[in-house]
This record gives structure tokens, C-alpha cells and sequence, in this order.
């Protein structure tokens, strides 16, 4: 989604997520589906190559998206959120902002809803919020 001064401007589907990713280092390293998915969280020297590579693709598709948006609307996009369980991770952000040109931050969806009556799980809620964002935007009624 680009959003101008606060008003949706643009919205694009692109269907990627954690588990193309997670094939990706799987196919290449010849493992099953829930060591490929291990192996991506772990984030060791050796898969952290391939992640990259994985991005690519995706990083392309944002930045076509974000070029023809800046052409369409005469505007810079200055900031870039993402969200998703693979935004959980800060060397995928990393990655997706090295291929992308900027500066990616991890969308955290609950910022602004108090986590104080989670008997003391509101730390854990925080850092899974980037993979709630869909569950959230779907529960929060808009006025």
C-alpha cells in the first residue's frame, strides 16, 4: 500500500511471503520444509546469501512499485514499512532494503494499543506485531 498524507494512493498485491523464502534455501540446500523454515530463522553466514537472493525477485516488484508511484503522483516516498512474520526478522528487512534502495522498518500494528492486561506477555505480543498486521487491520474498526 502508498499511502499520500495518510490516504491509501496505491495498492498492489504481490504474492510472496516467508515461505517462498523458506523454499528457496530449501530447494538450494536440499532440505525438508520445516529445516528450510529453521534454518531461515537461525540466519547463519551460510543461508543468509540465499535469503538474499530469495528477495530479490520481491525487491524488484517494490521498487517498479514504488518508481511508478513517485512518476504517477509527483511525490518522493520517503518511508517504507513492512509487515508479515518475515518482518519479524531484522536481517530480512536488511536485505529488502539493500536490494529496494532504502531504509525498511518493520511495521508494528499494535503501537498504539495498550498491551498492559496481557498478564505480562505484552513483550512477546511486540515482537510478533509485524505478523499480526492483517488480524489487527481486519479487528480494528475504523472511524
Amino acid at each position: 500500500n502508498l499511502l499520500r498524507q495518510g490516504e491509501p494512493a496505491m495498492t498492489r498485491i504481490m504474492h510472496f511471503g516467508g515461505n517462498h523464502i523458506s523454499e528457496f534455501v530449501g530447494s538450494i540446500l536440499t532440505l525438508q520444509p520445516q529445516v528450510a523454515e529453521e534454518e531461515k530463522i537461525k540466519m547463519s553466514e551460510a543461508v543468509q546469501p540465499l535469503v538474499s537472493q530469495a528477495i530479490s525477485p520481491l525487491a524488484r516488484e517494490v521498487r517498479s512499485s514504488i518508481d511508478f508511484f513517485e512518476r504517477q503522483q509527483e511525490c518522493h516516498v520517503s518511508r517504507a514499512f513492512a509487515c508479515g512474520g518475515s518482518a519479524c526478522s531484522p536481517s530480512i528487512l536488511q536485505f529488502l532494503g539493500d536490494e529496494v534502495g532504502f531504509h525498511i522498518d518493520s511495521w508494528n500494528p499494535i503501537q498504539t494499543l495498550s498491551t498492559a492486561h496481557f498478564n505480562g506477555e505484552g513483550p512477546g505480543l511486540e515482537s510478533l506485531a509485524p505478523s499480526l498486521a492483517a488480524a489487527i487491520g481486519a479487528a480494528t474498526p475504523h472511524v
